[in-house]
């Protein structure tokens, strides 16, 4: 993050650096929760014996999500697709 922060330009009052904060804390969320679902499955047997999706494959899901719109908010995505629309107007740089 540190990097981030020396190679743009960040406006404290506008809550772009919270945001950033934000970002980094979604992306260790979901890799914390890819990692369980890595260890535990993509599924587990609730009390009825039936299989359902592992809990922790929608976190992983949530937090992905969440950080992907935050990056796309501050304009920091690595990469461009040309299937999506342009990045927003404010934020990053």
């Amino acid at each position: 993050m540190q990097t981030i922060l020396q190679e743009y330009d960040f406006d404290p009052a506008d809550g772009s650096v919270a945001k950033l904060i934000l970002a980094a804390e979604a992306l260790d969320r979901s890799n914390e929760a890819r990692d369980l679902v890595s260890r535990e499955g993509l599924t587990v047997v609730d009390r009825f014996g039936q299989k359902k999706a592992h809990p922790a494959a929608a976190v992983q899901r949530d937090f992905s999500a969440l950080h992907a719109r935050l990056m796309r908010e501050l304009n920091l995505s690595e990469t461009l697709d040309p299937t999506r629309p342009a990045p927003l107007k404010y934020g990053g740089r």
